[in-house]
């Protein structure tokens, strides 16, 4: 009997050593357990009941759950049946028996509980005959049953985890590529924006050298010739008129409004850059597959799709907003300067959700009519003294005419 068990362990070892190479973690728990259970069990079979006992006692603390603790139970009180100890023995049976009412060590226990209410019998230790040997050997047949099953199913799971990883990996590759040529695009967009900066100072220095020559022309204009003086009268008694009509009158509200609303461009306050951005919120549960739908939208968008449409097709997971370029975050909009107008950037991660930025034309915003209504009433005003003082000038001129012309 104790060679076909010993045949049985052997052979389970060295499975056992064998699955180790591939499954090191799972294998390790399951080999402990069988290491525990053959030594436990030559000490049982070679008497040392003391030491049998305390190994089995550790086994059922340690693996309470086992498919073999049936066999933990009726070795252990069987060991305390052969240090005599029979009220010991005895709830181990009991406990044998209502817990694995199907083990093939329920007879068994059955016969030793009957053979304790029998004074004067000696009983020979239970599992060192026939039966012992063919209820060892199932146990090592259920023990290699269930690590192969367990083996099965690492075996489908590392396939799975195999699978995803190089779909990944393709993923990553695309990223990778698409990160080169926003890099290539960058660098294009600092090209011209050079180019652009030097055709803007080129236009100001032209503008500066023609103001100079319009002021040089002013001066000019100022300098009477004797046949224009004629010309004088005339001119102020139509600026007098105009004045009498439009220098007493106070400038009401609406007036100022029509000003402000046909000259609105003349108080231009900066032009507003607009970002479309498509946020998919996740937490620590669901970050991968947050961020796997993340890159699945954003090449949707490179082929084409609008973000109204991503958004569209999965509503409660990906929300759309349109906001202003100096509403981001700090780092969000520094990187989204590197995109141009009608761009796509890559996607961020800020706050829990990921971002995916498109950079859409921008808008001019103006000071309001609130803002600027005292500096039009102030220019309005510098506007009638400076042609008080133009009349002035012409009635010095005037004077300066002679009698007879």
């Amino acid at each position: 009997m104790g060679t076909f068990f010993y045949k049985n362990i052997s052979a389970l070892i060295c499975f056992l050593c064998a699955v180790t190479l591939c499954f090191p973690v799972m294998v390790s728990a399951e080999s402990d357990e069988g290491e525990l259970f053959e030594k436990a069990y030559r000490d049982y079979l070679s008497g040392d009941f003391g030491k049998a006992i305390e190994i089995f006692d550790l086994l059922l603390k340690m693996y309470p759950d086992s498919s073999a603790a049936d066999a933990f139970l009726f070795y252990k009180a069987g060991s305390l049946l052969q240090l005599g100890k029979k009220t010991e023995a005895d709830p181990d049976f009991r406990k044998l028996i209502r817990m694995y009412p199907e083990s093939p060590y329920v007879s068994f226990a059955e016969k030793e509980l009957d053979s304790l209410n029998k004074p004067d019998i000696n009983t020979a230790p239970p599992g060192t005959g026939q039966a012992d040997e063919k209820q060892t050997s199932a146990l090592s047949d259920r023990m290699m049953s269930g690590y192969i099953e367990r083996i099965r199913k690492l075996e489908a799971e590392n396939s799975g985890i195999t699978g995803n990883l190089l779909e990944l990996e393709k993923r990553l590759q695309l990223a990778r590529k698409d990160l080169a040529k926003a890099v290539e695009e960058r660098d294009a967009l600092e090209l011209q924006h050079g180019e652009a900066l030097k055709e803007q100072s080129a236009r100001y220095d032209q503008d500066r050298l023609l103001e100079v020559r319009l002021k040089q022309c002013e001066a000019q204009t100022q300098v009477l010739s004797a046949k224009e003086t004629g010309h004088l009268d005339k001119y102020r008694e139509i600026s007098s008129v105009f004045s009498a009509r439009f220098s007493s009158a106070p400038v009401t509200e609406k007036e100022l409004m029509d000003i402000y609303e046909k000259h609105r461009r003349l108080y231009f306050k900066e032009l507003q850059e607009r970002v479309l951005a498509l946020s998919i919120g996740y937490s620590p549960g669901d970050e991968l597959e947050k961020g796997l739908m993340a890159i699945e939208i954003r090449q949707e968008a490179l082929d084409g799709s609008s973000f109204a449409e991503i958004a569209g097709s999965r509503p409660g997971t990906v929300k759309l907003r349109e906001m202003s370029l100096s509403g981001l975050p700090d780092w969000v909009r520094k990187k989204t300067l590197d995109i141009e107008d009608g761009g796509l950037g890559d996607i961020m991660a800020a706050e829990n959700e990921f971002l995916l930025i498109r950079r859409i034309q921008s808008r001019p915003v103006f000071r309001s009519f609130e803002d600027v209504k005292k500096d039009m009433e102030k220019e309005l005003s510098a506007e009638r003294e400076s042609r008080r003082s133009f009349e002035q000038w012409l009635d010095s001129r005037r004077g300066e005419l002679p009698a007879e012309r």
